[in-house]
């Protein structure tokens, strides 16, 4: 409601009401009101004597990790305030745990959002059954790093061996990228990929949905076709990718291996090879009659590496050249 002040002599203020008959003032939340009328009279000035936070805190404060627990002590000139001061922040520390940085690194690994959720629950899975951290397994290590450094190396380790189990269940991720750039001893990469599967056994059944070996055979080999597919599409287009794949579906049914779910799996060349490595030597293969060079076929490993196959792949890269006829692993 506006109230109209018609007299000249009393104008309306901040300090004064509008009927002129302001005689005492009430406190409200914000501001004084007239008793009579409720007019704002004037404004409460705010109440200084709690600060939250220290508005001239030090570069040193302001870079250091801001803590969740408890208040703040300022930076201050007198020595029993500075010690307590250091003493409160110690005390107040929270230090990231050991699966803390695990999946930071796997975060940090440039992985989807699933696929690091998927990782961190194995890895969160094994560390209820057994603390990670305090797990060392006669490792190699890498020579002259402090000891910082050292679980550094173990986070990771744990993290591309999760990756690695993932990418093993059909859940396509770049372990094998990963592992290379973080350049992990080979034999420390092994025995954590068997601690982690022994940890998480119980788990991984729910990765995979079908009892029948054949179907996921198929399966298996038309994920890692499909991601080779992707790769092939990239490098030389959509029609070549598609007839160096249709060619490597040939080479593995002649091969006796199952494409498909209705497919029959018989004795074949391939049968104890996993469904990475035949499926690249598949591609090779294909590749080779397509007429492709050996830096080409170069080109695409290096994009889809396989572990243990780099050998076969510089043997076979090279008979792509000369012609001569594919040996096995």
């Amino acid at each position: 409601m506006t109230i109209e002040n018609n007299d000249e002599e009393h104008p309306i203020t901040n300090d004064s009401c509008s009927l002129d008959r302001c005689n005492e003032d009430e406190e409200g939340s914000t501001h004084y009101h007239c008793s009579e009328c409720g007019f704002p009279v004037r404004s409460i000035p705010p109440d200084n004597g709690f600060v939250p936070t220290n508005p001239n805190r030090s570069t040193q404060t302001v870079n250091r990790r801001v803590d969740s627990l408890g208040s703040e002590i300022s930076p201050s000139d007198n020595p029993r305030y500075r010690w307590l001061s250091e003493l409160h922040r110690h005390t107040s520390y929270e230090k990231p745990s050991f699966v803390d940085g695990i999946v930071r690194e796997l975060l940090e690994s440039g992985e989807g959002e699933r696929i690091v959720a998927e990782a961190a629950g194995i890895i969160n899975s094994a560390n209820s059954r057994e603390a990670l951290g305090r797990k060392r397994h006669g490792l190699n290590g890498l020579p002259g790093t402090s000891e910082e450094d050292d679980r550094v190396y173990r986070q990771r380790l744990y993290a591309v061996a999760a990756l690695h189990i993932l990418n093993c269940a059909r859940r396509d991720n770049r372990a094998l990228i990963i592992k290379e750039q973080w350049n992990p001893d080979r034999q420390d990469f092994l025995k954590t990929v068997s601690i982690l599967r022994k940890l998480v056994r119980d788990d991984l059944g729910a990765l995979r949905t079908s009892e029948n070996y054949v179907v996921e055979r198929a399966k298996d080999i038309r994920h890692r076709m499909s991601n080779c597919h992707d790769h092939l599409i990239s490098m030389f287009g959509p029609e070549t990718a598609s007839n160096i794949v249709y060619t490597a579906r040939i080479i593995l049914r002649r091969n006796g291996e199952p494409f498909e779910d209705f497919d029959e799996w018989l004795s074949g060349p391939w049968m104890n090879k996993g469904a990475a490595q035949i499926v690249m030597m598949a591609i090779v293969q294909a590749m080779r009659v397509h007429d492709f060079d050996q830096q080409r076929v170069f080109d695409f490993y290096r994009r889809v590496p396989v572990p243990n196959m780099d050998s076969w792949i510089s043997r076979n890269s090279s008979a792509a050249a000369d012609g001569e006829s594919s040996k096995g692993l």
